[in-house]
């Protein structure tokens, strides 16, 4: 699950609806929910090189970065069969020319590539995931890609690319989103409540805790709701920016049919090892 939560300097018996989160320090944003190819093309998100027959963008799909090449209409021979090249450059490569002579990390591909149809237009699209030990978004300098024919030299250059225009808090992933306003003097008893339990290391709650918000997923409601911090242990609030809440639905309504649920980082439970513990 996606939690982002928004607040303003409005009185407590408004809840407001539009994002504040200069005035915040948390959790998880991460926007445009349940983006796909589709959305890829149609909004450019993340678009990091565009000409006449291609775009280049830079999309997170499960965690993992990945460069998508759209190409419109047709495709001729070369762009049906050329390799990729992909040459990544570092900003800090000292722990990479350890153990390396060139200075970038190359990632060349093929594969075949999938073709899309919408509003009556034809797109094909290559992708490449660039996970890699690596590699980290924030440390990549620029990027050199293309099209080549090995010995017969380059069709495609798109050199010299940079991340500078993309926001590291909108790449994309295709999980459910969730929204949680709140009104900010609430807020400020959330932030004060997880500034106690860090201090004592340990987290009582109790129902007082709870304030009220308006919950949103993918964009359907308002319902309203209630939450609080949520964990006995301190390990789920030592993240600057994401703290596990408990969250109860009023009038009855459900969210995958739960009314209580919680919404919390991961590793407070050692991502997948408790559930492959629990099967045992």
């Amino acid at each position: 699950s996606i939690l982002l939560l928004a607040c303003a300097n409005t009185p407590k018996k408004d809840i407001v609806s539009e994002e504040e989160e200069n005035n915040i320090q948390l959790p998880n944003h991460i926007q445009c929910p349940q983006c796909g190819l589709n959305e890829i093309i149609q909004q450019k998100n993340n678009k990091i090189y565009e000409d006449d027959r291609c775009s280049i963008h830079l999309q997170q799909v499960l965690g993992s970065p990945k460069l998508i090449y759209v190409y419109k209409d047709t495709l001729d021979e070369s762009e049906k069969t050329d390799r990729f090249f992909v040459h990544v450059y570092l900003k800090d490569n000292t722990e990479w020319k350890k153990n390396n002579k060139k200075d970038f990390i190359g990632l060349d591909f093929y594969h075949t590539p999938k073709k899309l149809t919408m509003d009556g237009k034809n797109y094909f699209v290559f992708q490449r995931s660039i996970n890699h030990e690596y590699i980290q978004l924030d440390n990549i300098d620029k990027i050199n890609t293309g099209r080549f024919v090995y010995k017969k030299g380059r069709s495609f250059e798109a050199m010299d690319l940079t991340l500078n225009n993309i926001d590291k808090r909108s790449i994309i992933n295709n999980l459910p989103n969730i929204k949680l306003e709140i009104n900010s003097n609430d807020f400020e008893k959330i932030k004060e409540k997880r500034s106690k339990a860090l201090e004592i290391g340990v987290l009582s709650s109790n129902s007082d805790d709870y304030q009220n918000i308006q919950f949103i997923h993918n964009n359907n409601g308002p319902l309203k709701a209630k939450t609080r911090l949520k964990g006995d242990w301190t390990d789920h609030l030592t993240d600057e920016k994401k703290w596990s809440f408990r969250i109860v639905l009023k009038n009855n309504d459900l969210y995958n049919s739960m009314r209580k649920f919680s919404i919390q980082h991961p590793k407070v439970r050692n991502y997948l090892w408790e559930y492959f513990i629990s099967l045992k």
